[in-house]
């Protein structure tokens, strides 16, 4: 029994999600410029699974999509993730968002930040995406790539607390 408890108090320091959460709810806005040229920002919720078990969802007021598949990599030092989603609002058969951005823990905060893209494969590899949107011109588009938001959740960082029984 005790060394399950150093085992749930071992991941949840490693997380820094509460002994037993399945997942992490961090509030946020998506920032996107409508056709009229008028910039719009939305409130939601990116939930992050504990641990990368799980599914990421992106939560609005009154609808949720839950992510085809997620992944990272490191890039200059740092990691970058990625969240694939299909099936959006007014997508092509063939078209999947990207949500691509880093993230930063402190011991007070975890901030997830980037941009959302929209690609013309549904079908790209983890590597091709990844390899695709990192080798980006400076304006950020190509063909096949656009642009079409920024996002920024935080996440606060709960402390472990180490219950004895």
């Amino acid at each position: 029994m005790r060394a399950m408890t150093i085992a749930v108090f071992l991941a949840s320091v490693a997380t820094g999600v509460e002994a037993g959460a399945m997942s992490v709810d961090a509030p946020g806005r998506v920032t996107y410029m409508m056709p009229s040229g008028e910039i719009v920002q939305r409130e939601m919720v990116l939930e992050v699974p504990a641990m990368g078990m799980g599914n990421v969802v992106l939560k609005g007021s009154k609808e949720s999509f839950t992510a085809d598949r997620f992944f990272s990599r490191k890039l200059h030092g740092r990691t970058v993730f990625y969240v694939v989603f299909s099936g959006f609002p007014a997508s092509a058969e063939n078209e999947i968002a990207v949500y691509r951005g880093t993230y930063r823990r402190g011991t007070n905060l975890a901030v997830y930040l980037g941009e959302t893209y929209i690609l013309q494969d549904k079908s790209m590899s983890d590597q091709a995406i990844h390899d695709q949107l990192s080798s980006l011109p400076g304006e950020g588009e190509s063909a096949d790539i656009k642009n079409i938001a920024a996002f920024h959740f935080e996440a606060p960082v709960v402390k472990p607390t180490f219950v004895h029984r």
